[in-house]
């Protein structure tokens, strides 16, 4: 079990459920019962894209004293493992995050092609793939707002969103 909290980095999982689901608190101006689905959804889809950024990362992982430890290279999961797992993390997460509506599930969709398909095999080659990686999964509570607004709102908010911000990226970043 232990292996699997390593896979998912839990640790960071949380800290970027609790952003989100603190976003959420302030666009809704309140507590409702969606803020406990859409925590699940984003707390499985970070878990999940987690794990697939270390099934990506694998044999870099196994050379690097830091990271080779981890599961993967150490052997505690093999890769056909984790990236079933991942994909099936991501998925409930995504369902999760559908139950509350389409753009959480849109930012959470968003979020994991920005690190998994950008962040991931960029980080090694440029500096302004950290600049960006998670700040999509930390904008899905604030998305919820825009539920119940006009297409054209939540177009905006999209827009405001590719933006970044980098403030808090860099931050989350450095729990890596």
């Amino acid at each position: 079990m232990n292996s699997y909290l390593k896979l998912f980095k839990v640790r960071i999982s949380l800290l970027v459920t609790l952003t989100s689901a603190a976003a959420f608190v302030i666009a809704s101006k309140g507590v409702s019962i969606s803020l406990l689905t859409s925590s699940a959804g984003v707390f499985l889809l970070a878990a999940g894209a987690s794990a697939l950024n270390q099934v990506q990362e694998n044999k870099i992982d196994a050379m690097m004293e830091r990271t080779m430890a981890r599961p993967i290279p150490s052997g505690e999961i093999n890769v056909s493992t984790a990236l079933s797992v991942s994909i099936a993390v991501m998925v409930a997460g995504l369902l999760f995050l559908l139950s509350v509506g389409l753009p959480p599930a849109a930012f959470g969709i968003m979020a994991v092609v920005w690190y998994n398909g950008f962040y991931t095999p960029l980080k090694k080659k440029s500096a302004f793939a950290a600049v960006r990686s998670y700040s999509a999964i930390n904008r899905m509570g604030f998305s919820r707002r825009f539920n119940s607004r006009s297409k054209d709102c939540c177009y905006k908010f999209f827009c405001f969103s590719l933006a970044g911000s980098p403030f808090l990226d860099s931050h989350i970043n450095i729990l890596e």
